[in-house]
């Protein structure tokens, strides 16, 4: 069948095998499925593939390897589930042996086996590889001999070993077959077999000069035409990196090499969330034009950034702790940024505080500033934001060679340049002029607060004489909180411990009471025993407690 939707075309191949297996799916759907069929796929997922077979989640698995193939099958058979077909991507594969190791595992738990990929074109190269002779045995096949053309549109192509059900009709065929059937007469069997074998020559070659860089891992074999590779830094210390950040260092190492990159059609692919750099020759309409010159420089351009960049982050835990030592600089994080490490300027004082608006803002502005003074003199450093979208300065990848020194030099260059601008005289400055302005607000909040207290008292409670009768007759119960100045905010607050006078005057109350008791009690116990003097040292007069809770009170 013909379809210019690749994803329509896997759904027609997937509804193929599950009518092998259940006949009256078609008039019966779900319900016609005795157990409920695994489709295993070693690339990504193929988009809305559960809703369009209305199958569960658990029916739809990306595998990794033989292995993890092997697992998931017998896991799949003790839950009463069926392993139906597998889908293989013969680009995507680490050795020349796994994707026959593939095709030997399905087989022989009778599953259906379908294969596509670029790879497919070498069956008609002037030597065929060994790990294409399974393709006689396979079940279906897609190819896209309109990408090996170099025509715009889609032309996606599925072919069955074996007749499908006749009572299925593909109602959704359609493809533009014209152009395609004349380049393919226009080109001829012979120029296309000479396109394949350049294209497989250069894979070959790239493969070989990739291999030298310990640093790119290779997800293709020696009989592949298209070549997946990942760039994973080698540090020293070796440290782990997240997805993310090596998905972005991928983009960024593709987007510094373009002008090599360029020429060889060299893009950015997915699959399964990680991102990798991918060589297509045969979508590369110019195949022919290039050379291996083109892939050697490409692969030493590849070489020289990826040393760079394993000794700018083999360098960046030292730098983090040199800058752990210097006043008013603190390590802070941008996300997937790519280099020594990013800085911001905090003075101590503000560190774990909450700052006002117009302190966030002048400390970034003075990062702004320290930024482009550090840039003016070397391009290392530049302006970024942190996680956090507060101004910092980073410092990115290091083109000339890093010895044990260069971590304090980085450092101590930019606490020069910090002392050099007058940083902290500045926002000493600034902070001396918000606090001036928080103290006068502060002043006259506590006057207006002054001024409702005696609102709420009334004139009379205020009255010297008269006052004190009043107060005294029937007391205020209010609640005493403390006041104190934010020197980060620069605002007035409340104390966090209240303190009520009703409840202090309580516990003095209650302590009064006690030492009554214990007063009488040892009374009792000199009389019977005639030991009085022993004993007046602990017992405590009423009228000490009387003065000392006066006291309280009055303060």
């Amino acid at each position: 069948i013909f379809q210019d939707n690749p994803e329509i075309a896997r759904v027609f191949v997937c509804k193929i095998a599950i009518l092998s297996r259940f006949p009256r799916y078609l008039q019966d759907g779900y319900k016609a499925l005795e157990l409920e069929p695994v489709i295993y796929l070693s690339k990504e997922k193929i988009k809305n593939l559960q809703q369009y077979l209305s199958l569960p989640q658990e029916c739809i698995k990306v595998i990794k390897d033989t292995g993890d193939l092997n697992e998931t099958i017998n896991e799949d058979r003790s839950k009463g589930l069926l392993p139906l077909m597998v889908f293989l991507n013969a680009d995507f594969k680490r050795s020349q042996g796994e994707l026959n190791d593939l095709f030997t595992i399905a087989k022989s738990q009778n599953m259906w086996v379908h294969i596509e990929g670029d790879d497919l074109a070498l069956s008609i190269a002037s030597k065929t590889p060994e790990s294409l002779q399974i393709l006689n045995n396979c079940d279906s096949i897609i190819i896209n001999p309109g990408d090996w053309y170099g025509l715009a549109t889609q032309n996606t192509s599925v072919f069955f070993k074996d007749d499908y059900p006749k009572n299925y009709s593909f109602d959704e065929e359609n493809m533009l077959a014209l152009p395609l059937w004349l380049i393919m007469q226009y080109v001829g069997q012979t120029n296309l077999q000479y396109i394949i074998d350049k294209a497989y020559e250069y894979s070959l070659y790239l493969i070989q000069e990739l291999s030298r860089n310990g640093s790119i891992e290779l997800f293709s074999s020696n009989d592949s035409i298209t070549v997946v590779f990942r760039y994973v830094p080698l540090t020293k210390p070796q440290r782990l990196f997240h997805k993310d950040f090596l998905n972005n260092l991928n983009k960024q190492v593709r987007y510094d090499l373009n002008d090599t990159a360029q020429p060889l059609g060299l893009d950015v692919c997915e699959m399964n969330g990680l991102q990798y750099l991918q060589f297509r020759p045969l979508s590369n309409p110019e195949v022919l034009n290039i050379g291996k010159n083109d892939i050697s420089v490409f692969c030493s351009k590849l070489k020289q950034v990826t040393t760079w960049i394993n000794n700018t982050l083999s360098v960046a835990p030292f730098f983090e702790e040199e800058i752990q030592n210097c006043d008013g600089l603190h390590v802070t994080y941008v996300r997937n940024f790519v280099g020594i490490g990013a800085v911001r300027y905090l003075p101590e004082f503000f560190r774990g505080k909450p700052l006002a608006i117009d302190v966030e803002n002048e400390l970034d502005e003075l990062n702004k500033q320290l930024a482009s003074k550090l840039q003016d003199q070397d391009e290392l450093y530049s302006i970024g934001q942190n996680t956090e979208g507060k101004t910092c300065i980073c410092v990115g990848v290091e083109t000339k060679n890093i010895d044990s020194i260069d971590p304090k030099a980085y450092a101590k260059f930019i606490q020069e340049t910090v002392v050099t601008l007058k940083l902290y005289h500045r926002i000493q400055d600034k902070i001396s002029e918000l606090i001036k302005e928080g103290i006068q607000q502060a002043t006259q909040q506590l006057e207006h607060e002054s001024e409702e207290a005696f609102q709420q008292q009334g004139v009379m409670r205020n009255l010297p004489v008269v006052g004190s009768v009043i107060n005294w007759w029937s007391p205020i119960q209010t609640e005493v909180k403390g006041k104190s100045f934010d020197l980060g905010t620069s605002t007035l607050v409340d104390a966090k411990l209240p303190i009520r006078k009703k409840l202090f005057e309580d516990e003095i109350d209650k302590d009064n009471d006690n030492d009554k008791d214990n007063d009488n009690d040892n009374n009792n116990n000199n009389s019977n025993n005639n030991e009085s003097n022993d004993t007046d040292e602990n017992i405590i007069d009423i009228p000490e407690v009387e003065n000392f809770k006066a006291a309280i009170l009055k303060d």
